[in-house]
């Protein structure tokens, strides 16, 4: 059995570091409110239409919306939208993701 080479250890060391500094961050977001993604300027009309099935009344937004939604899910207050992959033998190896949508002004904070 070989044995790790030094370049090895420690770039599995630095992808340990940077995992614990990105989860370190994704600790941060955890207090979106719905407030703040009604007062975002991105989320606030895919927002509404999850929590009270209203449009804006703008057709362009609102066909934007309604081609967009199934892309998003609303879970306990926060949106996140399904990443599926793009190539069908990816989509059978690869489950769904879901990614957190931060509003701007908690990217501000």
């Amino acid at each position: 059995m070989q044995t790790p080479a030094a370049s090895e250890i420690e770039e599995d060391e630095g992808r340990r570091e940077q995992n614990k500094e990105d989860s370190d961050c994704l600790m941060d977001v955890q207090d979106i409110s719905p407030s703040d993604y009604e007062a975002d300027s991105e989320f606030k009309h895919m927002f509404r239409y999850f929590e009270t099935q209203e449009l804006s009344g703008d057709d362009k937004v609102d066909r934007t919306t309604l081609l967009l939604n199934d892309q998003f899910i609303l879970q306990e207050g926060q949106m996140y939208r399904i990443d599926t992959p793009k190539r069908i033998a990816l989509a059978k190896l690869v489950q769904l993701r879901q990614r957190l949508c931060v509003p701007k002004n908690i990217n501000m904070r």
